[in-house]
């Protein structure tokens, strides 16, 4: 009698589950859509779709070099994008630079330096706040002095 208990809930359970398997899409997305040439099919991306730019008119700017780590990057309400990283040489030093035309060119913003930051890698994020005002989060890596420090900018960035 405790047989029939433990099999009609595990019956109920699979049923379930296979319907929600079968109702949902594939989790990992469609994959990779096969080319057919003719009659055979080729089971390899084309080599011009995986090069093509995302947007055709952009052009490919560096920003930051490779002595650079953990690199942060926010847009404000007026379109400018702000990116900013932390020096891997330099212990303590974070740079900023901000584009007004969506990348096209970018400006360094002089930031002060924070002697509290002298003997750390400090590590940049941004949060954008609901009144918009951009906060700059710098998090430290160091085993005696581990801390993390907002600076806001109430300006879209300027300041």
């Amino acid at each position: 009698m405790k047989k029939r208990f433990i099999f009609i809930p595990l019956a109920i359970l699979i049923s379930i589950a296979s319907i929600l398997v079968l109702a949902c899409k594939h989790p990992l997305g469609a994959g990779i859509q096969l080319k057919k040439y003719g009659n055979d099919t080729v089971d390899t991306v084309d080599k011009v779709d995986k090069e093509k730019p995302l947007y055709p008119d952009s052009t490919k700017i560096t920003v930051f070099t490779n002595q650079h780590i953990i690199p942060a990057i926010t847009v404000t309400s007026n379109n400018t994008i702000i990116a900013a990283v932390g020096d891997k040489i330099t212990k303590g030093k974070i740079l900023i630079k901000k584009s007004k035309d969506l990348g096209k060119t970018w400006e360094e913003v002089t930031v002060a330096n924070d002697t509290d930051f002298n003997n750390c890698h400090v590590h940049p994020f941004f949060i954008t706040a609901h009144n918009n005002d951009i906060l700059l989060g710098l998090a430290t890596t160091n085993k005696s002095n581990n801390k993390v420090t907002f600076h806001r900018s109430k300006d879209n960035g300027e300041t």
